[in-house]
């Protein structure tokens, strides 16, 4: 009885190995698709920061006629492609400039209106 009771345990470590390694095996390692992005644009032209934005994003972007300004849009180290987005729509609201996307193909861009 004492082989049996043996066996029956080196079995079941076995199949413990085997599952641990198939769940490891299975696990999706987080790899991100799009590079962490580092921005770097000071004191430029609006329609620079949208032509970058419109890259970043992979969308058509509309600009209003006539929409010129400076802007400063620097990150501080490496960001996510989304929060660089973010950043960019953040700061050009701050300057009056609102980014509205539609879907996921589109942006318009206008002075905010006062």
């Amino acid at each position: 009885m004492s082989c049996w009771i043996v066996r029956t345990f080196a079995i079941l470590i076995l199949v413990a190995v085997i599952l641990a390694s198939a769940a490891r095996a299975q696990t999706p390692t987080p790899v991100s698709s799009d590079p962490p992005v580092l921005i770097a644009r000071p004191n430029s032209d609006v329609s620079d920061v949208l032509k970058f934005y419109a890259s970043l994003s992979r969308r058509k972007v509309w600009v209003e006629l006539g929409l010129t300004a400076k802007v400063s849009v620097i990150s501080h180290g490496t960001l996510p492609r989304a929060e660089a987005l973010s950043l960019i729509r953040d700061t050009l609201r701050k300057e009056g400039i609102e980014i509205r996307e539609a879907g996921d193909s589109e942006a318009f861009v206008s002075r905010i209106a006062r």
